[in-house]
């Protein structure tokens, strides 16, 4: 079942099925339209196919993808898993047992089926942990479910993960994933040790914010702020101060990191011109402001294909 609801099935020409040639159709339920893989030389019955939390589909044999688009990928946002808690957000390389809970952390199918000898089913969620400097992508294991059931959008499903040892530090974003389909993102920081006990926590919003101060002009404050396409950006001025000007503003693929605010650049090849436009008329003169990262917010794609990124740095002022 590809993000989107639709089915991806193959089928044979004939009443023998181990001898005829494979087709593959999409369908609704009510039009089938022909797809093609990346690779068709086998008889229908020797392939699989198993749902991947990116939204592609891998399938044997042999080893390949099929790669949904767009269209296929966009899913209902009500199919969505909800974060309602989370044992704690400062995570460590070494944790184990984080306690994350919500709703739809399951899905709303099982993801694949085959018949009698192979099963593929991805019912039950992952953890994914993007970093936001370098938007390297680190999956942490799953694991005790408290339960499994599809389509249940009320009872809240409990599931504990064990961080990625690998996993890069710093500011990053956290999201569960169900059949292809992830949460809304919430922010998390990642160390290398932790020297602290867990808390209870709320999730918030995606964000990235490193302060610059000017000890001898407050003005001169400078926040800065960064996330990934399709995920909700946030920016903010301490209390009381709101932001007066945009210092950059990139949503394509610009270069710098977070840790150091103000050395932003932009991307030759991948740059929305109307980057400063759009964030200038939602943050602008506000204490904060969120904008959600997509080429319709922007009024273009600054480069087709690439998982683009938006990059921000502001000035706050006093009130």
């Amino acid at each position: 079942v590809l993000p989107n609801g639709n089915v991806l099935f193959v089928c044979a020409t004939g009443p023998d099925f181990g001898d005829s040639e494979a087709y593959f159709f999409e369908t609704d339920g009510f039009v089938y339209r022909a797809v093609t893989p990346a690779l068709n030389d086998y008889v229908p019955y020797a392939y699989n196919m198993l749902v991947l939390p990116t939204g592609e589909i891998f399938m044997t044999p042999p080893s390949s993808i099929y790669t949904p688009s767009r269209a296929q990928k966009r899913y209902e946002v009500a199919w969505q898993p909800v974060i309602a808690s989370i044992e704690k957000t400062t995570l460590c390389a070494t944790d184990v047992n984080i306690k994350i809970s919500g709703t739809l952390f399951n899905g709303m199918t099982a993801g694949a089926a085959y018949g009698d000898d192979a099963q593929a089913a991805t019912n039950y969620p992952l953890v994914r942990i993007t970093n936001t400097a370098s938007l390297h992508v680190f999956y942490c294991r799953t694991h005790d479910h408290s339960s499994m059931a599809v389509q249940d959008t009320t009872s809240t499903v409990t599931t504990y993960f064990d961080v990625n040892r690998d996993i890069e530090t710093g500011a990053s974003t956290l999201v569960v994933v169900a059949n292809g389909i992830p949460s809304q993102p919430i922010a998390v920081t990642i160390l290398k040790t932790c020297a602290v006990q867990p808390t209870t926590m709320q999730p918030t919003l995606s964000s990235s914010v490193q302060p610059t101060v000017n000890p001898t002009n407050h003005q001169d404050l400078l926040v800065c702020g960064s996330s990934g396409e399709f995920s909700l950006f946030h920016l903010s001025c301490p209390t009381s101060e709101t932001i007066s000007s945009i210092v950059f503003a990139s949503y394509g693929l610009p270069s710098g990191s977070i840790g150091s605010c103000g050395s932003f650049q932009e991307s030759a090849v991948c740059h929305a011109s109307t980057s400063l436009a759009v964030v200038e008329s939602v943050c602008l003169n506000q204490n904060s402001c969120s904008i959600y990262v997509t080429n319709n917010k922007f009024k273009m794609d600054p480069c087709g294909g690439d998982v683009k990124r938006l990059f921000v740095s502001a000035r706050c002022a006093e009130v």
